[in-house]
């Protein structure tokens, strides 16, 4: 399943497939995964620490079976592993039977892997240039990650826990960071990580769709910043991140896959230090850092990383016609292996290939452990969802009590002209990113952690119950503590109904952010996008996606940027025909509220909504009219990746 070699006919040449090879192949051009590999190499340079999942397509040649067979014998037993349970279950009953049925058939094999951990890697600076794999087609014009990255080997657990906090921190809107990579004329993406999936942790900082000659200037920003917040602290950031976190930490237990992350944690944890009591010790930092109101560790750890003992700056850029270098030298390996193959060889490779076929193509499936529909529960009763409307406001509600409400407005855009529905997507881009009559776009962002934590903006394309035909529909969502829900329902409003598009530099700044994600050739999400552009054949919310998320947003924001820097006087007619698209979007016509919140807090809630939100404007405007184009029965994309994506 990793690796195998087909040989369809004697006349044809051998090709090289697998699962993981294919999945492989798909990295093959993604700059985020070649980044992460350029830093391991650059911190651990030959190193176990610098191993990465993956790469067979660099590795196919010394990938056999017989490797994969030794290192399975190796290191797979149980004295090598950890077992977690998670739900609500007897989970003395689970573990009698795994006892049982497996650990006790098997001796403890003494399993030792000392010999592959690293000593202490030597006190050096790193600063290079890595070349990712692209294809000749491909641009390499901001497209480079700068990476600069420090080691944490030797850090103490709790140190490292804390400093994910201030990672996380450094990465909120307003924040030092980003405040001096504007100063320093830097609008592009960036984001600070603690990882700790490897043998050895390390912090990183990076800079996203750039070019490589920002390398040194990125790295003194980040220093400045350290600097400054191991002498100053964090300001609002700081509470504001503590708090969104706690937020976040309550929802996250309602996840349905809250018990598969919890086992990886766990299990990463345990293999990066033999213990177990991560969440434990989480809370602990959690509960110090909150109690700390002079930001002494955030102050203590920013410092440490400002003379670290093992560092690398590093640009990961796109090279042009590597990638075909790469297959090339693949093709040129398959066809010379076939040419020192004997005749009964190659013959006994087709033999197998077709057995291999014909047992790929088989369904198998297990039976023996499957449960029938009769051994099934009956399914738990749908939560009671109320429908309540005053004026012009539908409210939908359901409860739930854990202090943490889900709040939705949707908003009816379907007065907006299908050609306008570009300035549409160009006008959900800026929210947040510009000011308000009422905050700046520095002020929005210390807030929204708090009162508009994982704030979503989306747009859709259906039909209710009671219009005749689908419209345009704009949804915001978030979730905050419900004692919060009025600020938090005003912050929204006014960021949606009040946003000030007349301040040039937030817009030339937040297009430039955006305008290398809303480029299709180099979408990250293959199968997103053919799934959308299929599904668009006979879905209209579909057919509506493939028409925003098409060639011609992106040259309209490219229009939009060149005339901003060239046409003086352009400024004020965009803000106007954002004006007028914000007018209409923004108003009680057919708007819709979801909330999910406290029992208590029930008629509150609803009873704002319906005191704000009749108080909206009317827009009494007719509705337009919209086509959208359905795709041909067969149709291609042409994308930079690697590897092709299929939907049928």
């Amino acid at each position: 399943e990793d690796l195998n070699y087909t040989l369809e006919s004697s006349e044809e040449n051998i090709e090289l497939g697998g699962t993981v090879f294919s999945e492989d192949m798909g990295y093959l051009t993604n700059m985020g995964f070649n980044s992460m590999n350029s830093v391991l190499d650059a911190l651990y340079p030959n190193e176990t620490a610098s191993n990465m999942l993956g790469r067979s397509v660099e590795n196919y040649k010394e990938l056999t079976y017989e490797h994969t067979v030794e290192l399975y014998n190796m290191c797979y037993h149980f004295d090598n592993s950890i077992i977690t349970l998670y739900g609500d279950l007897d989970y003395k009953k689970f573990l009698k039977f795994i006892d049982e049925e497996y650990l006790s058939k098997y001796e403890n094999n003494n399993t030792d892997l000392s010999e592959y951990e690293d000593e202490k890697t030597p006190e050096k600076y790193t600063d290079t240039v890595v070349y990712s794999p692209a294809y000749s087609e491909d641009t390499a014009v901001d497209a480079s990650v700068i990476s600069y990255a420090v080691d944490l080997d030797g850090y103490e657990y709790e140190d490292i826990l804390k400093l994910t906090y201030l990672a996380a921190m450094l990465n909120s809107g307003g924040s030092p960071l980003e405040r001096k990579l504007k100063e320093a004329g830097i609008n592009n993406a960036f984001n600070c990580n603690v990882n700790m999936e490897g043998s050895k942790p390390y912090i990183c900082f990076e800079l996203y769709n750039t070019n490589e000659d920002v390398k040194k200037q990125f790295e003194n920003v980040v220093k400045e910043t350290l600097k400054e917040v191991s002498q100053k602290g964090l300001g609002e950031e700081y509470e504001n991140t503590l708090t969104s976190s706690e937020i976040t930490e309550n929802l996250s237990k309602e996840d349905y896959d809250f018990g598969i992350n919890s086992a990886l944690t766990l299990s990463v944890y345990w293999a990066a230090t033999g213990k177990t009591d991560i969440y434990d010790l989480d809370t602990e930092v959690f509960n110090e850092l909150k109690a700390d109101k002079t930001m002494s560790e955030v102050k203590r750890l920013a410092g440490s990383l400002l003379d670290p003992e093992n560092s690398a700056l590093v640009a990961t850029v796109p090279k042009p016609g590597l990638a075909d270098e790469i297959d090339s030298e693949r093709e040129e390996y398959l066809s010379q292996m076939k040419e020192k193959m004997s005749e009964e060889e190659i013959n006994a490779l087709v033999k197998e290939t077709e057995e291999y076929n014909k047992w790929s193509n088989e369904s198998i499936s297990n039976d023996n452990v499957s449960i029938s529909p009769q051994q099934l529960p009956e399914p738990e009763d749908l939560e009671n969802v109320s429908v309540t409307k005053s004026g012009e406001v539908t409210n939908y509600y359901a409860e739930a009590g854990n202090g943490i409400g889900s709040y939705s407005l949707i908003f009816d855009g379907g007065t907006i002209s299908k050609e306008d529905l570009y300035y549409l997507y160009i006008y959900n881009i800026l929210l947040t990113n510009v000011k308000t009559n009422k905050y700046t776009s520095d002020e929005i962002s210390k807030l929204m952690p708090v009162y508009l934590n994982n704030f979503n903006i989306g747009m859709s394309y259906y039909k209710t119950k009671e219009q005749e035909e689908p419209t345009p529909k704009i949804s915001v969502s978030w979730f905050s503590r419900d004692e919060d829900y009025e600020k938090s329902l005003e912050l929204a409003l006014n960021i949606m109904g009040e946003s000030d598009f007349s301040d040039v530099d937030e817009i030339i700044a937040t297009l430039e952010y955006y305008l290398p994600y809303c480029n299709p050739a180099k979408t990250s999400d293959t199968m997103g996008f053919v799934s959308n552009a299929a599904l668009s054949g006979i879905s209209e919310n579909a057919a509506f996606y493939m028409y925003l998320e098409s060639n011609e947003v992106y040259e309209l924001i490219n229009d939009i940027l060149n005339k901003l820097y060239n046409n003086e006087g352009y400024e004020k007619e965009l803000a106007n025909k954002l004006n007028e698209i914000m007018k209409q979007v923004v108003h009680k016509d057919d708007v819709m509220t979801a909330v999910v919140c406290a029992g208590e807090s029930e008629n509150k809630v609803i009873g704002i909504n319906n005191k704000l939100l009749n108080g909206l404007p009317e827009l009494n405007k007719e509705k337009a009219e919209y086509s959208f184009d359905k795709p041909e029965k067969k149709e291609a994309y042409i994308a930079e990746v690697s590897n092709q994506t299929s939907y049928n």
